[in-house]
């Protein structure tokens, strides 16, 4: 039977599943108990409406995964040094990497060699963010060399992280992070995206008079991190941010 069919795949993909979020979880277990309670004909059509709702949420959550697969920035404050003291531990080791990433990614789009790293994600929106003219890529630069900084203070350790000169690499100072950032066009900085689930975005599309992207943005960003990090946030030397209490 199709509805059996279901109950076989739903269990395989139990696991994976498991990823999308504990809401999505028990809708799954209470499916598969129902599937073996061999439900009468009348509830087999309410069923079945739930079958096309689980679906739709299926998609739904996919398709926030994807969106935020990857890659992010995570924009806690607008000043680089300031953002970077707020990243818990876990993350200013895993986006000292994916900043030096984006970084690279943004220099293969331009068509330059002997870069680094190889790109990757190559139209994730923060990696389209990244190449979108100076300002962005600066910024994104100057996060990189304050996650650095931020890395060394919090582990003082015998060597630097492996990305590190990587990000000096790509650093307008000089060299090629010099060449890439003179590539790109001269821009104020534009909205950076959002990759999260939608329930913790705040719309920046309407101009508000006393709130611009930026604050929106940041507001977005930390209602993210409050509610899907705090399990295994720490902070070394830093007290919690205030946006988590």
């Amino acid at each position: 039977m199709k509805f059996l069919a279901i109950a076989e795949m739903v269990l395989g993909l139990r696991v994976y599943m498991l990823s999308l979020g504990p809401w999505v979880n028990d809708l799954l277990l209470s499916r598969i108990r129902h599937q073996q309670n061999r439900p009468s004909q009348k509830r087999q059509a309410v069923f079945f409406k739930l079958e096309v709702l689980y679906i739709l949420i299926y998609i739904d959550r996919t398709l926030i995964l994807i969106e935020g697969s990857g890659m992010n920035i995570f924009f806690l404050h607008e000043d680089t040094e300031v953002c970077a003291r707020l990243h818990n531990d876990s993350h200013i080791v895993k986006m000292l990497l994916e900043t030096a990433q984006l970084l690279c990614t943004t220099a293969h789009e331009l068509g330059f060699e002997n870069v680094p790293y190889k790109a990757v994600h190559r139209n994730h929106p923060c990696s389209v963010w990244a190449r979108e003219n100076r300002s962005n890529f600066k910024w994104l630069q100057e996060l990189g060399m304050a996650l650095c900084r931020e890395y060394d203070y919090r582990y003082e350790p015998e060597k630097p992280h492996k990305s590190q000169a990587v990000i000096e690499t790509m650093y307008t100072g000089c060299g090629l992070g010099r060449e890439v950032y003179e590539s790109l066009g001269s821009r104020s900085m534009t909205a950076l995206p959002q990759c999260m689930p939608k329930e913790y975005k705040v719309d920046c599309s309407s101009p508000q008079k006393y709130e611009g992207w930026v604050a929106r943005t940041i507001r977005a960003y930390q209602n993210y991190y409050r509610a899907e990090k705090a399990g295994f946030s720490k902070w070394t030397k830093r007290d919690i941010p205030g946006f988590m209490l």
